[in-house]
């Protein structure tokens, strides 16, 4: 499975994310990568803005389900930008994502889980803020002490 990114709308991608986190339960599993892979691919995107004031006024993370919501609010909540959870508040404009409150830039970042068994798990993150401003990366991981645990990780698309 290739990373699944829908580059030409915009609407196209905050489309399916919430038709995802409408229509499909995920499980256990599923949401404990999904929470391993946001940690390290939204953490990764902060750090380079430590120095500097943030490209974008607020990052929106595509959470599917509470536990998610609760376990990502934790690691996320002194981020620089900070972090939103949820796609409730983000407009399309001109193929651009931003803050409907604000009317700021803004970056959409969702994770779909590709294959999982009882010890290994690949996943696809995404990071979407414009037209021709999006990148997907390609995860491994493994279950080390119950706990999932990135092995690798390779870009797979950027736009």
């Amino acid at each position: 499975m290739k990373c699944r990114f829908l580059t030409s709308v915009a609407t196209g991608l905050v489309a399916a994310t919430i038709g995802f986190a409408l229509g499909a339960i995920a499980t256990e599993n599923d949401t404990l990568i999904r929470i391993a892979v946001f940690k390290d691919f939204v953490s990764s995107r902060s750090a380079r803005h430590s120095e500097r004031k943030p490209m974008y006024s607020i990052y929106f993370l595509d959470v599917r389900g509470e536990k998610e919501r609760e376990e990502l609010n934790k690691f996320f909540k002194t981020n620089s930008p900070p972090v939103e959870f949820g796609t409730n508040n983000i407009v399309i404009k001109d193929g651009v994502v931003l803050d409907k409150r604000t009317n700021k830039s803004a970056r959409l970042f969702t994770v779909d889980v590709g294959t999982a068994s009882n010890t290994n798990a690949t996943a696809y993150a995404y990071a979407y803020a414009a037209q021709f401003g999006g990148e997907c990366y390609a995860y491994e991981l493994q279950l080390r002490s119950n706990r999932w645990v990135v092995s690798k990780k390779h870009l797979s698309f950027l736009h």
